[in-house]
């Protein structure tokens, strides 16, 4: 009889596995099962949750970034389309043309002061900033041409009548007839006071018409 052959216990491997190894295996065994379709742990949803706040983080930065360039799009649009209207305006304002005496410019500006008068009345605001501009045109030429005595006093009307005709620009454009108003009154009064600087007689309504 046969005797069933001993094994050797001393030839099985052994796990040498200290307590600190623990932790370790564990995650990486959460892991593994994470990996899984249809399995979970607890270091899955943490991973999960971890995820989706980056994804939502993302998803805001594009959305602040992309109302950012919105936003400085439509100000460079509103920008262009500022300027080009600024242009437009210049434009139709340097038509004016400039006499070579004194009487010639201020029957000029008579002119246009009618025009524009008959225009706010009408309530073509529309039409206001190229008359505005060519009276500032025509009053900018005017201190070259002043007494040496009057020539400070000169410039400081005709600098206020500048910024007056982009003042009726201004309200012209925004349709805004008492101010249009209120704004021609104003011109009205400097160019009385020009008149007195250059000793010329004001002229009543019924002259500039004509």
């Amino acid at each position: 009889m046969r005797l069933a052959p001993q094994m050797n216990l001393s030839a099985t491997p052994t796990l040498d596995l200290n307590q600190k190894d623990f932790p370790k295996l564990e995650r990486q065994n959460a892991i593994a099962l994470s990996a899984k379709p249809g399995v979970t742990t607890e270091f899955g949803e943490q991973q999960q949750e971890q995820n989706e706040r980056a994804m939502k983080t993302k998803t805001l930065l594009a959305m602040g970034l992309c109302a950012a360039i919105g936003l400085f799009g439509a100000q460079k649009t509103f920008a262009q389309h500022d300027h080009k209207e600024g242009e437009k305006h210049e434009e139709k304002g340097a038509k004016a043309k400039i006499p070579d005496t004194v009487e010639g410019i201020f029957k000029e500006i008579h002119e246009h002061h009618a025009h524009l008068a008959e225009t706010v009345k009408s309530k073509k605001l529309a039409d206001v900033h190229h008359l505005a501009f060519a009276i500032r045109d025509l009053a900018n030429a005017l201190p070259a041409k002043a007494p040496a005595d009057k020539k400070t006093q000169v410039q400081g009307t005709v600098k206020n009548i500048a910024k007056l005709a982009e003042d009726l620009d201004a309200s012209g454009d925004a349709n805004d007839q008492a101010k249009t108003d209120a704004n021609l009154k104003k011109l009205d009064g400097l160019i009385k006071v020009l008149e007195t600087q250059f000793g010329i007689k004001a002229q009543t309504k019924d002259e500039h018409k004509h």
